[in-house]
């Protein structure tokens, strides 16, 4: 008796021992049911096979489409900020400027010899243009717009003084024996006013000096009265002895 046999199903006796109906029936469907497992399986390995090829697929094609999203070339980048718009006055121009249309360089070498600058046109009061200028230089610069006939009664070129730190010129009387002179401050508003100078000329010399003087057109005009009046001593003879040659010109 084999291990598969059931004792149950073997007859004993002076017979041969054989198989009954139900056992070989039983053997016929265990049999059956075998092949179906196996074809069972079968059929999933081949359906598992196919499923696992699909996902080979699958996953191939996404990972080449990844590849081409993730390439340099198309890269998403953020958007970057519109420039700011200018305005119209800052547009640029189709016109080119040639050398020939630049203004030519200033040698340095080129510069007045004299040492003259812009400084002596600067209008007074300008401290930029003064900080640099000696003293010298700013009463010839003043000199040259003095034209008031008051200045033929003093010395022609003013002295300049420095009194408790404050700068002055001062004008000395021209007349023989007088010692007095004007001082005019230069950090005043009235720094080039003439009233104190009038005021010394009319007790010093006379209003009918000052008069005569103050009617020649020219400061030039005016110091030849006076220096012909400290030399004679008269007005009115000055006055004759220039009247007919045309020395002396009157304001109208």
């Amino acid at each position: 008796m084999t291990s598969t046999e059931d004792p149950s199903d073997i007859v004993f006796g002076k017979r041969k021992q054989t198989e009954t109906e139900r056992s070989k029936a039983g053997k016929t469907q265990f049999t059956i049911s075998k092949d179906s497992v196996s074809s069972t399986v079968s059929k999933a390995k081949k359906k598992l096979k196919k499923v696992v090829k699909n996902v080979k697929k699958v996953t191939a094609s996404a990972l080449k489409g990844k590849e081409s999203v993730g390439s340099p070339g198309l890269a998403h980048r953020e958007p970057e900020d519109p420039p700011h718009p200018l305005p119209p006055s800052a547009w640029p121009t189709s016109s080119v400027m040639d050398d020939d249309d630049l203004p030519p360089l200033q040698d340095p070498s080129d510069s007045d010899s004299d040492g003259e600058s812009d400084v002596e046109n600067a209008p007074d009061g300008t401290a930029s243009a003064l900080d640099e200028e000696t003293d010298e230089a700013e009463l010839e610069r003043m000199m040259k717009k003095w034209a008031a006939s008051a200045y033929a009664f003093f010395e022609p070129i003013p002295t300049i003084e420095y009194r408790h730190g404050r700068k002055a010129h001062v004008f000395a009387c021209s007349t023989k024996g007088c010692k007095h002179s004007i001082a005019r401050y230069l950090d005043t508003t009235d720094r080039e006013s003439t009233g104190n100078m009038h005021k010394h000329i009319c007790s010093c010399w006379g209003p009918e000096v000052f008069g005569m003087a103050d009617k020649v057109e020219t400061l030039e005009g005016a110091r030849k009265i006076v220096m012909t009046h400290q030399n004679s001593g008269s007005i009115t003879l000055m006055f004759e002895q220039l009247k007919g040659k045309g020395a002396v010109t009157y304001s109208h």
